[in-house]
């Protein structure tokens, strides 16, 4: 995977971002386990950290609401099903593809400075 993509506070598949930094001469990531105590964690060399696929269950979690059979509503951000994934649009024009959940983290923090 690729580090630049990430940030604190990312949910990949091993749990949750907690540090990203050059060890051992590799980028990697320190990842907690889903839980909050430090000693639950292990260190990743980037090629095996793996993201989640972005689904229906995942956009509940983050508190989006259905507003039709392909569509959501996760406050204000409308975000469309695709054959390959989802999508929505930045300043009503510009598509995002939003494959994975730390991308939709990630793109949410950008638009309104606050974390999912």
């Amino acid at each position: 995977m690729e580090i630049e993509k990430l940030r604190l506070g990312n949910i990949v598949e091993q749990g949750y971002i907690s540090t990203i930094q050059y060890q051992d001469g590799y980028m990697g990531c320190y990842i907690h386990k889903h839980c909050y105590d430090s000693s639950c964690g292990d260190w990743y060399k980037s090629k095996d950290i793996t993201p989640i696929e972005l689904n229906e269950e995942w956009l509940v979690k983050f508190g989006a609401k259905k507003l039709d059979y392909k569509q959501y509503n996760l406050n204000g951000l409308i975000i469309q099903k695709k054959k390959n994934g989802y999508m929505t649009w930045v300043n009503n024009n510009l598509p995002v593809e939003i494959k994975h959940v730390h991308r939709l983290q990630n793109l949410y923090f950008a638009l309104t400075g606050e974390e999912l």
